[in-house]
């Protein structure tokens, strides 16, 4: 029997079960051990860790119930990143088509060589291929195309003359703006994920004490009615809890009562 020394390692047997099969499991068990708590202290589990297994399943029905709600949170948290991602995708795209115009239509200012006009033209061209492209759900990809395609739009060649300077002002801070959103985001995100991954692990902690307790009672309720003679009794303790969820590597495998 591999015993569970560390908080880690009763947090990765809890990554094992639901939460809900370990409620229904304490469920079936705690009236057929009230019956037999004599018995059962008598082989070594007590009432205190029959009073601590009553504990764990008001804790978990209590959790899983805020569980559901995080989810839910998370679901909506996930919905405004994606709506501002998709927001900044339609900039992108509008940005890149009026970029696109004003190198096409640029009109060169009096006395500049034509040389010079193809060199510029050619920049800017090149410049703006680093705004194209699929970028997905990537913010940090998206996030460097729409610098650079801000940078072709405030490029003080594209357009010399004052026609659609305004136009290209107003498109920059849309840009601007979507740039500094997704940055947020990304953050939130973060630190979002860290308070759930910390909140998921306590979870994980009581489901792995609440199964190390039910696994101690099924092995000591066992033991004790085959010793008396009664299998069928003995039966009754057999856990029927499945381990669903995939181990990480390293973790002490649950032993089954």
């Amino acid at each position: 029997m591999t015993i569970p020394i560390t908080v880690e390692d009763l947090i990765a047997i809890g990554e094992r079960f639901p939460s809900e099969a370990i409620i229904a499991e304490i469920d079936r068990l705690l009236p057929i051990a009230s019956a037999d708590l004599a018995m059962l202290e008598a082989g070594g589990y007590s009432a205190d860790l029959l009073d601590a297994l009553r504990g764990y399943r008001a804790t978990l029905t209590e959790e899983t119930a805020g569980r559901r709600a995080q989810r839910a949170a998370k679901k909506s948290a996930r919905s405004v990143e994606a709506e501002a991602i998709a927001e900044a995708k339609r900039v992108l795209r509008a940005a890149v088509v009026m970029a696109e115009a004003a190198i096409t239509y640029r009109v060169p200012p009096t006395g500049e060589a034509p040389e010079t006009t193809q060199r510029i033209t050619r920049d800017l061209a090149a410049a703006l291929e680093s705004a194209r492209g699929v970028v997905g759900h990537d913010s940090a990809k998206l996030r460097t195309r729409l610098t650079a395609v801000a940078a072709v739009l405030g490029s003080a060649s594209i357009a010399p003359a004052e026609s659609g300077r305004a136009a290209r002002t107003a498109m920059i801070a849309r840009v601007t703006a979507a740039i500094a959103a997704l940055p947020a985001l990304a953050e939130e995100k973060k630190a979002a994920q860290h308070e759930a991954r910390s909140n998921t692990d306590a979870l994980d902690e009581i489901d792995g004490r609440a199964y190390l307790n039910l696994r101690t009672l099924a092995k000591v309720g066992r033991a004790q009615w085959r010793l008396a003679g009664d299998k069928t009794r003995a039966d009754a303790y057999q856990l029927t809890l499945d381990d669903r969820r995939p181990k990480r590597s390293g973790e002490p495998t649950p032993t089954p009562a």
